[in-house]
């Protein structure tokens, strides 16, 4: 996937895991699809019990990966603005 379709996100595995990371929902719906197809000729299964779609653009949201919760976390930085990071949460 990371070869043929590199345009639809960045995926991110550690053993049987994985994140794809994409900037668009469109994009991440046509991952989903082409996932699906390499899945089904390497006659594999997605864990729909498992697997979701998660929208990170608030901070409201975030998924778990590798026995951490990952979420878009707000941040003020020494000029007063707000920035956002990337942060994992312990369970």
């Amino acid at each position: 996937m990371k070869e043929e379709v590199p345009h639809l996100g960045e995926l991110v595995r550690y053993a049987d895991d994985f994140v794809i990371m994409c900037r668009t929902k469109n994009e991440a719906l046509e991952s989903i699809q082409v996932l699906k197809a390499i899945m089904k000729k390497l006659d594999l299964e997605i864990n729909t019990e498992k697997s979701k779609l998660v929208s990170l653009w608030d901070d409201t949201n975030g998924f778990d990966f590798l026995d951490l919760h990952h979420r878009k976390f707000p941040v003020m930085n020494k000029g007063g603005s707000k920035v956002y990071v990337m942060s994992h949460i312990s369970k």
